[in-house]
């Protein structure tokens, strides 16, 4: 975390034996930036548990004594998954987020997500791209 400005990322690799077969290796990972748009907001990261902290606004939408917007967060995310190599025959994927995230409160908050989705084709699936627009609407008690 650089003040408002937070950049995380993770990979995973996971190695499977097969009986009678060569062993396969598949990964996967994705690098995410996010940056709050209103000043003073950030994401917390608790160290001490390895998770970041929920997203309490400076300004709150339905804060009776400092009303504001909440707070925004502009996000981007890059993600792939390759689940194909020797005999296991998969494909890969690759996809580009991104989103707008409204903190109204401690507690609420609203999701807009745009996803680009680009599936590889392999030597007997077809491939594709896939164009999503979701909008969620979260409350966390």
């Amino acid at each position: 975390n650089w003040g408002r400005l937070s950049v995380q990322a993770e990979g995973t690799y996971a190695y499977l034996e097969i009986r009678n077969a060569k062993h396969n290796q598949f990964w996967a990972g994705y690098v995410m930036a996010s940056l709050f748009l209103t000043p003073g907001d950030t994401r917390v990261y608790k160290r001490s548990a390895g998770v970041y902290d929920r997203v309490k606004p400076k300004a709150p939408l339905f804060d009776k004594d400092n009303p504001g917007v909440g707070a925004l967060e502009l996000t981007c995310r890059l993600s792939t998954i390759d689940l194909n190599d020797l005999t296991f025959k998969g494909r890969r994927m690759n996809d580009t987020t991104i989103g707008l995230n409204w903190y109204l409160h401690n507690n609420v908050r609203v999701m807009c997500n745009y996803i680009y989705a680009d599936l590889k084709p392999g030597k007997t699936l077809l491939g594709g791209r896939t164009h999503i627009f979701l909008i969620r609407f979260q409350v966390d008690f």
